[in-house]
């Protein structure tokens, strides 16, 4: 009796730690395709440079395209990286050309090197003679996911003109607690996160200091 009552407690506890890291392993969350809805238009043309100075990418810790960690049944991490295998800061790029395009507006991506100063970024941005060069400097971005997922973010936008002169910029910092599935979370984060940051870069862009520097 004590046997078959262990037996089945030690089944619960294997159940529930599944339940918790079943799909810990191999993980990936959707960045391309998630365009922000920019409440601007205008006849600027505009530079668009995505600058990832997270500490751990800058450091080789992590890689480019290193977006959160999804954590297994005794807790311990295990990195996601974007759906598309490409920089988490080439897909957001791709996203704000695209979002900048359907309002409209002229544009181009810069590429940049992980660890770029946020200024270095705007004179490269600058110098492709767009009459706006706007940066967004990743400098935390990761979600952290158990039971609920966490998205982690401080990121800065800045605005300047052709000569390199500042005109705007605003930061967008959090720790939101997007919500859990218990017996699927690795399912839950890929179909929150995607919209959670979709969300951000709108915040972001949306800033009226911003909408009034690139019109």
């Amino acid at each position: 009796m004590i046997v078959l009552k262990f037996g089945r407690v030690f089944g619960l506890c294997v159940l529930l730690l599944g339940g918790l890291g079943g799909c810990a392993v191999g993980n990936h969350q959707q960045y391309s395709g998630q365009v922000p809805d920019l409440k601007m238009t205008g006849q600027r043309s505009v530079a668009v440079a995505v600058v990832d100075n997270r500490p751990y990418v800058v450091n080789g810790d992590k890689d480019p395209d290193f977006v959160g960690v999804q954590r297994a049944g005794f807790g311990n991490p295990f990195d996601v990286g974007t759906d598309s295998r490409k920089p988490l800061a080439a897909d957001l790029s791709a996203n704000v050309v695209a979002a900048l395009k359907q309002r409209g507006v002229a544009t181009e991506a810069v590429v940049v090197k992980p660890g770029t100063p946020s200024d270095a970024a705007l004179n490269a941005a600058a110098a492709t003679g767009k009459e706006r060069a706007l940066v967004l400097e990743l400098r935390e971005w990761k979600s952290d996911t158990y039971t609920n997922t966490a998205l982690i973010y401080d990121v800065e936008a800045k605005v300047c003109d052709a000569t390199g002169k500042p005109l705007a910029a605003a930061t967008k910092q959090g720790n939101d607690d997007l919500g859990g599935n218990f017996m699927d979370p690795a399912g839950h984060a890929k179909d929150a996160v995607p919209p959670a940051a979709k969300a951000i870069l709108e915040g972001l862009l949306n800033d009226p200091g911003i909408v009034a520097a690139l019109q």
